[in-house]
C-alpha cells in the first residue's frame, strides 16, 4: 500500500484581516492577485497519517512531514507545496482506512488549526 500526501498553501484567505486574530502574522504581505487581502507562510505544518487494519489494529505511516519527524513542523510559502509518500505492507486481507490529521499555525508561534480525513 502507498498513499500521496500534500499540501498547497493556496488559500488567499489565510490571513485576510478581517478573519485574522488578534496576533496574527506582523509579516504578512499583500496577496498577489488582490492586493487588500494578505497572505503570509503556513508555519508548523505536520501531515500525520495512520492506516487501520480490518483488525482494528492502527499501523502509523511516517513520513518527512509528520509530527514524530518534525516536532515543529514545516514551514510553507504562499503558492508552494510539500508532499511524501507513505507506504506500509499490507498482511491481512479485508478494508483498511487510511486516517490523515493535518495540523498548522499561520504564524511562527501563532494560533494553530487542525483537520482530520478517513478514507477507506
Amino acid at each position: 500500500f502507498s498513499a500521496y500526501l500534500g499540501a498547497l498553501h493556496s488559500d488567499t484567505n489565510w490571513n485576510n484581516p478581517k478573519n485574522t486574530p488578534k496576533n496574527a502574522n506582523s509579516n504578512a504581505n499583500p496577496n498577489p492577485k488582490n492586493p487588500n487581502l494578505l497572505v503570509s507562510d503556513i508555519h508548523h505544518l505536520t501531515v500525520t497519517a495512520s492506516l487501520q487494519t480490518p483488525s482494528k489494529k492502527r499501523i502509523p505511516l511516517p513520513s518527512r512531514i509528520d509530527a514524530s519527524s518534525n516536532p515543529r513542523g514545516v514551514s510553507v510559502q504562499y503558492g508552494q507545496s510539500i508532499d511524501a509518500i507513505v507506504s506500509s505492507r499490507l498482511e491481512e486481507v479485508g478494508s483498511y482506512s487510511l486516517m490523515v490529521e493535518v495540523a498548522y499555525g499561520g504564524t511562527p508561534g501563532g494560533v494553530g488549526a487542525s483537520s482530520n480525513s478517513q478514507n477507506s
